[in-house]
C-alpha cells in the first residue's frame, strides 16, 4: 500500500507542479478529474489501512491477505503498462 501511496503523492506533486492557468480548457478539465482521482485514491486507501488495522486481531494472517491482494494488482497494472508500451 504505500507504494500506492508514493505514487499518488508523486503524480499530485507532478500536477502542482503544472500552471493551470496555461492550460487549455480541456486539460484544465483533465486536471481535476485526475486530481480528484488522485486524492479519492489516497482516502480510499487510508480508509483501507484503518479497517485492516481495525481487523487485525481479529484476523491474524489478514495482512499476509492484503499484501497479496496488493501484489496481484501491481502486478496487473505493470502488465497492462508493458503491453501499452509494446503497441
Amino acid at each position: 500500500m504505500e507504494r500506492f501511496a508514493q505514487l499518488y503523492n508523486d503524480e499530485i506533486a507532478l500536477l502542482m507542479g503544472l500552471n493551470f492557468d496555461s492550460l487549455n480548457h480541456d486539460e484544465q478539465i483533465d486536471y481535476l478529474l485526475f486530481k480528484n482521482y488522485l486524492d479519492h485514491e489516497l482516502k480510499e486507501q487510508a480508509r483501507a489501512e484503518a479497517q485492516l488495522a481495525e481487523m487485525a486481531s481479529l484476523v491474524p494472517f489478514a495482512k499476509t491477505i492484503n499484501d497479496l491482494e496488493t501484489r496481484a494488482v501491481l502486478s496487473r497494472t505493470s502488465t497492462r503498462r508493458s503491453r501499452c508500451d509494446a503497441k
